[in-house]
């Protein structure tokens, strides 16, 4: 092992694209910066580079970081074959060019078609739900069955919703089971319910116009519901 330092140098479309220095010491080799930097014109001042595509500088990099032996080697070398000193400074600049071949990922493209058919199956029921349950929430206002089928439907949706991972959707179910709470008479429940969403929908780092919207419509709602309740005592 020789003490010293490497630089690589990678570059593309003769921009310094990335940078990392590591220092070789008589027992290891570790990295002292790794420094990113882009969109700045490149000055390589007579040193030699060598073409390669992004796969294979990958495959050398992750190579160099994970094995000692492999590092120790390279440095030697780098070494041996320009006839330097032990203790100096290497630069090896890599200009990173199109591969000859684009490698097809089909194990990922599999992953993400499996995960796009999920997604589209849980639209698809989340549709379904939505317009069945609206259904039921209307003819709730009469019968409190339809009312108490409507917060069922209301709940599945919820659980679509969780697996797809939208907040604003989770909130919407939250607020469309409020409404079958309401019908069903259970006020302070309900009241409770779209309090809570509407400050979360308000600290939202995106604003939801129609989020706020079902929110103050559904309180308007239980406000009428607590009048009628007034008056019938």
């Amino acid at each position: 092992m020789y003490p010293g330092t490497i630089v690589f140098k990678v570059y593309q479309n003769d921009l310094l694209y990335d940078s990392f220095e590591w220092e070789v010491n008589d027992n290891e080799i570790y990295l002292v910066f790794k420094n990113t930097v882009n969109n700045v014109s490149s000055i390589r001042n007579g040193l030699s580079n060598r073409l390669v595509d992004g796969y294979s500088f990958s495959i050398f990099y992750n190579c160099f970081i994970k094995y000692p032996s492999y590092r120790s080697r390279v440095f030697d070398h780098i070494i041996c074959q320009k006839s330097l000193p032990s203790s100096v400074e290497v630069i090896k600049c890599f200009n990173l060019v199109m591969p000859k071949k684009e490698i097809i990922d089909y194990a990922w493209g599999y992953r993400l078609y499996n995960l796009v058919a999920q997604r589209c199956e849980l639209d698809c029921a989340m549709n379904t739900l939505s317009t069945i349950g609206g259904a039921y929430s209307a003819l709730g206002n009469d019968k409190i069955d339809f009312a108490l089928e409507a917060g069922k439907i209301s709940l599945n949706q919820f659980k679509i919703a969780l697996h797809l991972g939208d907040p604003m959707t989770v909130l919407r179910c939250k607020l469309y089971y409020s409404l079958s709470l309401i019908q069903m008479g259970q006020l302070k429940t309900a009241r409770i319910i779209i309090k809570k969403q509407f400050d979360i929908a308000k600290s939202a780092s995106v604003l939801d116009k129609r989020v706020i919207s079902m929110c103050y419509g559904i309180w308007s709602r239980l406000q009428h519901e607590y009048k009628i309740k007034k008056l019938s005592l």
